[in-house]
C-alpha cells in the first residue's frame, strides 16, 4: 500500500493545478462534463483511449502494483 502511495503522490498533479481547473469549471457559462488536469491525467486517458480493456487494467496494475 505504501508503494501505491508513493507512485500515485509522484505521478499526481500538484494541488494548486487541480484547484486552477476547479475554478475554471465553477466559472464557466458552459462547464465541461469532465476536466482533465496535468500530463499525469491525460497519458492515461490516452492509454485507455487506445487500449483494449484487459491491456489497459494489466498496465495500471503493473504501473501501481506494490
Amino acid at each position: 500500500m505504501h508503494h501505491l502511495h508513493q507512485n500515485l503522490e509522484s505521478a499526481s498533479s500538484p494541488p494548486e493545478e487541480v484547484a486552477k481547473v476547479i475554478l475554471q469549471a465553477v466559472i464557466s457559462e458552459n462547464p465541461e462534463l469532465r476536466y482533465t488536469v496535468g500530463n499525469d491525467a491525460t497519458s492515461i486517458i490516452k492509454a485507455r483511449t487506445n487500449m483494449p480493456d484487459k491491456e489497459f487494467q494489466k498496465k495500471i496494475m503493473q504501473d501501481f502494483s506494490m
